[in-house]
Order: structure tokens, then sequence, then C-alpha cells
């Protein structure tokens, strides 16, 4: 995929669509234990797919992930639905010629 910062080989954007996945169910297991800045962990992943809007071609997914971890964020009762719910969107992410 041809970007302003140069060419980003397909294999690296499928690698960090696989560490948001990863990080995003990691959540679960962060509230599980009750990790003490959950909340913080939450937000720098809104902030870090957030800022791969441009690279992932502004498609509608990103703001529902977003969405959804700002729900989990903020919605005791709806954080683990909302957690998969974004986990599963991530892996509808498209890139370069998809």
């Amino acid at each position: 995929m041809e970007t302003i910062y140069g060419n980003i080989p397909n294999e690296q954007i499928e690698r960090q669509k696989k560490y948001f996945y990863g990080a995003i169910i990691n959540l679960l297991y962060q509230r599980e234990v009750a990790y003490p800045f959950l909340d913080n962990r939450i937000q720098t992943l809104i902030n870090q797919i957030s800022g791969m809007n441009k690279l992932f071609d502004y498609q509608p997914e990103i703001l529902t992930i977003v969405s959804c971890l700002e729900n989990a964020r903020t919605n005791d009762d709806q954080f683990r639905k909302s957690v998969l719910d974004a986990a599963n969107l991530v892996n509808e992410l498209k890139y370069g010629g998809e």
C-alpha cells in the first residue's frame, strides 16, 4: 500500500490488525484481574486506532470500533459485548487493493 510515508507492505498492515485484535481481547483479561490502568489502556487503544484511520482509508468500521471501545470504557454492564464487537470489527478492516 502506497502512503505519504512510503510503501507499507500489506503483511505489516495485517500484523497491525492482529496486534489491535489481541490488544482489544486482552482488555477482557485486564478487567478480570482489576488492572488499575484499564481506562487508560482503552483510551490508548482508541487513540492508536483513530490514528490508523487514514491508513485504513477512512473505513466506517474504524469509527464503530472506536465507539465500541468508548462504550466499553464508560458502561460497565456492556463492557464484554462492546469489547468483543470491537475485536470482531478489526477482522473486517480491509487494506491495500482489497
